[in-house]
């Protein structure tokens, strides 16, 4: 039974996702916004999280290129601790 391990570079998002679950931004907003839970996949929250890394880490790039930049992100390791 031999595992395969794959590593990914989080460069200065795993700072940014820290301190984001530690100042508690994501929570923050989901009080203050009503949300219908039953048509989102994600909460604000955690969607201005991913605006966030976005606007940190995809410098010079276009907005339609935003699907690429998250392929290459260790995404469940980021959004870990913040709830769905």
């Amino acid at each position: 039974m031999s595992q395969t391990y794959e590593s990914k570079i989080l460069d200065h998002l795993g700072l940014v996702a820290g301190m984001y679950d530690e100042l508690e931004i994501g929570e923050e907003i989901d009080s203050r916004i009503l949300q219908d839970t039953e048509q989102r996949k994600v909460s604000v929250g955690k969607a201005v999280k991913a605006m966030v890394f976005n606007g940190l880490g995809f410098i010079e790039q276009r907005l339609y290129l935003t699907t690429q930049f998250f392929e290459t992100l260790p995404n469940e390791t980021l959004y870990a601790s913040y709830p769905t």
